[in-house]
């Protein structure tokens, strides 16, 4: 479980104030039965704690901390093929299905719209 600003964060990447940083996972292949992106509805509008670790490649990678959340997280509803669109501070994590996944997942910078 992660949101995708935290290695923004623990990386100190510059991002200009007036934009925000949406995520956009295009699963490519998953058991469309049962999708292997876990998101928490609605976390975006709250913090978490989170700390952080080195992994075996030396890369500094967020780890979170907080409350158990497990039985509130659902499966994105996306289908193979199809994009979903998320607000980089939403919780979310990939589950092992037993089936080989593959995805796409990239970052968009836009400006709110007022």
């Amino acid at each position: 479980m992660h949101a995708d600003k935290w290695f923004w964060d623990l990386l100190g990447f510059d991002f200009p104030a007036d934009m925000q940083r949406v995520k956009v996972w295009l699963p490519l292949l998953q058991d469309d039965d049962n999708p292997s992106l876990m998101v928490l509805p609605g976390s975006h509008l709250r913090d978490f704690r989170y700390t952080s670790f080195v992994n075996h490649l030396g890369h500094r990678k967020p780890q979170y901390d907080d409350e158990d959340i497990t039985d509130r997280l659902i499966p994105a509803p996306v289908r193979t093929g199809q994009a979903v669109v998320f607000n980089d501070r939403l919780l979310h994590g990939g589950r092992s299905t037993g089936v080989l996944r593959i995805s796409l997942e990239f970052t968009l910078a836009c400006r709110p719209r007022v």
